[in-house]
């Protein structure tokens, strides 16, 4: 089901939205930047450890973070596109649309030029919900996925949902007194816990580590990763740097350019 194919991508990205509110979070707020962002470009490189113990930058890209990303914001604070490199080249675009309130009505999504599916929003006033149904290039509907809020706009739990509305996924979530996720579960249709995450963070809201498991049919731990991440930052206090390191090892180098509205 392809529409799984854009879960990693939203997982955080309605992590701090009050849904269908006059007053939406902003993008620039959920993803911890400050000042009038404008755009934002993003390149990950792998990273060569030396026999010394020196890293250095390698090539472009990797299996978990393909190659590059660059992000351009409205005045207001919120994403109006996204693109994605992979294998040198442009791989998929994300176009938002927005009413009057600033909360997301559509998302399209287009693969190497050609569209692929639009979520259309859905707020249903009254509750803390919102349903995103994703169609298809032909207009078929492929599946939706489900928010549910809490009362402080803080999401508690994400389910994806097949063609024939059955469950496909379910996602919940927990968060420290700050409002920062710092548990994320994720269940298969049949409800079994198939892998969690746990994360801490720096004072000023970036990610410092998280703890990866998946999980075995028995509930037995098959895999476990810990990664931890130092950053350099500008005037503005934004990350420009990322050093990520997987249980102890350097592996990506993540650099941002980052320019502002004037």
């Amino acid at each position: 089901m392809r529409i799984l194919i854009l879960v990693a991508l939203i997982l955080f990205s309605f992590t701090k939205s009050q849904p269908g509110t006059d007053n939406p979070i902003t993008d620039l707020i959920k993803m911890n930047l400050n000042g009038n962002v404008k755009s934002i470009n993003k390149i990950s490189y792998k990273i060569i450890v030396k026999s010394s113990g020196e890293f250095i930058k390698g090539k472009r890209g990797g299996k978990i973070l393909g190659e590059g990303e660059f992000i351009i914001f409205n005045k207001k604070g919120n994403k109006i596109s996204e693109f994605d490199n992979y294998d040198n080249r442009l791989a998929l675009v994300y176009t938002y649309n927005y009413d009057d309130k600033e909360n997301v009505i559509e998302k399209s999504i287009y693969e190497f030029d050609s569209i692929v599916k639009k979520g259309v929003f859905n707020y249903y006033k009254g509750t803390n919900d919102i349903e995103v149904n994703w169609i298809n290039y032909r207009g078929d509907f492929e599946g939706k996925m489900v928010y549910n809020y809490d009362i402080k706009g803080k999401l508690n739990e994400m389910s994806s949902y097949d063609i024939d509305g059955s469950l496909y996924r379910k996602y919940s979530f927990k968060y420290d007194i700050k409002g920062n996720n710092i548990e994320l579960y994720s269940y298969s249709k049949s409800e079994r816990l198939v892998r969690s995450k746990n994360l801490t963070y720096y004072e000023n809201g970036n990610i410092k580590t998280t703890h990866l498991k998946s999980y075995s049919v028995n509930n037995n731990i098959l895999n476990e990763t810990r990664n931890t991440y130092d950053y350099t930052y500008d005037n503005k206090e934004n990350w420009i740097t990322s050093i990520n390191y997987r249980n102890g090892i350097p592996e990506y180098i993540i650099e941002r350019k980052i320019e502002y509205f004037e």
